[in-house]
Parts: structure tokens; C-alpha cells; sequence
């Protein structure tokens, strides 16, 4: 990817006007290039610029707009071309490889998260904007889809693989299921968080989960019939070596009483993203 060859910076003078236009989830095709270090020398990297369909800046808005000197830059990811299939498990959220823009340049083109690079707002400046939203709720859904990549926790691997992934498929074959007694359960669930003592880390872990219900307005499913979708799923869970289930091994709660203390001591389970051996995107 070439230079700029001035290497000059952005500042307030120097277009932050045409800046203010910029928001995130905004993107552009007049860069088609994206910088990849591929290898080492011993004294400096190695770079090679691989094609894709164009780059999307994610920084929030706040940050791009800004003009103070250490607000330089902004961070791009990469458009790529996915296959339909691939497009579709992001576009049920099964995946957190890649986002989606609400007004993507064509279809199957999504947002590679796996992929992030700074660039220069001075450069930023010269690229032809296109708007990737235009809804709130849309937005919204970019920016939690970032937050999921970015901030979740990461669970041991044999936890994750061999508890939380044999659940997670569970769920996910239930929940769709209208009149699925296990389906009506795990929709009146709003969310699971987990937590383990003493911590993830020690050689013998014990597990508890909280599961947090909805509203009880919007329950399809009893406390009771809830408890029981949650002990037969699970009780067919073998427990890796190093972990082993509280007993009892849950909670049923609503947010109200659940207290502060238990709330930052546990971890939020993503169940849409539990999982990195989850459906990969492809490109094209």
C-alpha cells in the first residue's frame, strides 16, 4: 500500500470539517489494500499489501472527530468477500469473525474483524466516504458485534470446548423450536454468566452458573420447567479433568436479584460466540 509521501498529520485546520461526516461503521473503496506483516528480518518487518473489497473504520465516532495531537489516527478493518454460506452464519450471528454493514457495497460482503490496522486521519481525509449505516439500531448491532470480538472472556479451552461448545448446541438446537418445551426454557432466559472457584486458573475449578431470566411478562417457561430443561442438558455434560459442577450447579435469578458482588465475580457466556472451533468465515 503506498504512502502518502508527505507524512503529514491531521489536525483541526486541516479538515476536521470534512472529518465530521465520519462515523463509525463508515467505509470506503478507494483503498483496496490492506497491510499485512507476513514476516520478520531480524531488524525490521516484512509487509506485503493483500486485496480486499475495501476498509471500514471502526473507531468510535467520539475518537474520529477528534482533533486533539494524540487523536492521529483511526483504526480500519478490512472488506471481504464471503461465500453465502459463510455470510449467512454472520448474518445469524454464529459468528464473531466478521460484522455486517447494514449498506454493504454488495451482497456477501462483510466486515473482517480479524484484521485491524491504524491509518493516518490525514489520509482518511483523501478517501471517498460511504455511509455502511443509517439506522440506530443498526449501528447499535455493528458496535455490540465489535464489543463481543474485542472484549470477551476467554475461557479455558477445555472448558469452552467440552462444556460450554456441547451446550451452546444444545441451545441453539432448542431455541428455535416454538413449541419445544426446552426452546420456550432457554427464551426465557435473557442471559448466563459463569463463574468458577477459586478462579479459571487453579488446578481443581469449580463451576457455577447464574442464569438470568427475562421479565416474567415475557417467559414462555416456569422456573420449574426451566430448572428442568437446564439439569437434563446439563447432566449429560461430561466434565473435563480440572473442573467439576457446584452443587447446586445454578441459579435462576432475575437481574434484581442478583447482587453487585456476584455480578463482577462471574463472566458473561456469549452463547452465539462461545465458542473459536464455532462456523469460520470463508472468502471467496
Amino acid at each position: 500500500m503506498s504512502g502518502t509521501g508527505d507524512g503529514s498529520l491531521y489536525t483541526a485546520d486541516a479538515g476536521s470539517e470534512s472529518l465530521a461526516g465520519w462515523r463509525q461503521g463508515d467505509y470506503t473503496l478507494s483503498a483496496l489494500e490492506f497491510l499485512v506483516a507476513n514476516g520478520w528480518s531480524g531488524t525490521e518487518l516484512e509487509t506485503d499489501a493483500e486485496p480486499v473489497e475495501g476498509l471500514v473504520v471502526i473507531s468510535q465516532t467520539c475518537d474520529i472527530v477528534n482533533t486533539t495531537p494524540d487523536k492521529q489516527h483511526v483504526v480500519v478493518c478490512p472488506l471481504i468477500k464471503l461465500t453465502e454460506q459463510s455470510f449467512e452464519e454472520i448474518r445469524k450471528a454464529r459468528s464473531p469473525a466478521a460484522a455486517m454493514l447494514e449498506h454493504p457495497p454488495e451482497p456477501c460482503v462483510a466486515v473482517d474483524l480479524g484484521r485491524m490496522m491504524s491509518v493516518n486521519k490525514s489520509v482518511l481525509l483523501r478517501f471517498e466516504r460511504r455511509e455502511g449505516f443509517t439506522t440506530d439500531e443498526a449501528r447499535t448491532a455493528f458496535a455490540e458485534a465489535l464489543q463481543r470480538k474485542l472484549g470477551r472472556f476467554a475461557f479455558p479451552n477445555k472448558f469452552s470446548d467440552e462444556v460450554l461448545h456441547k451446550l451452546r448446541g444444545r441451545i441453539l438446537n432448542a431455541h428455535g423450536k416454538s413449541e419445544s418445551n426446552h426452546g420456550k426454557a432457554y427464551r426465557s432466559i435473557r442471559t448466563t454468566r459463569v463463574t468458577a472457584f477459586p478462579d479459571w486458573d487453579a488446578p481443581e475449578a469449580t463451576v457455577f452458573f447464574y442464569f438470568v431470566l427475562e421479565p416474567e411478562v415475557k417467559r414462555e417457561a416456569t422456573r420449574a420447567e426451566i430448572g428442568k430443561t437446564l439439569d437434563d442438558h446439563l447432566g449429560r455434560i461430561t466434565w473435563p479433568e480440572g473442573f467439576r459442577l457446584e452443587d447446586p450447579p445454578y441459579f435462576l435469578v432475575t437481574p434484581e436479584e442478583m447482587t453487585a458482588a456476584e455480578w463482577i465475580a462471574s463472566q458473561p457466556v456469549d452463547w452465539d460466540f462461545v465458542s473459536s472451533a464455532g462456523a469460520a468465515f470463508r472468502p471467496k
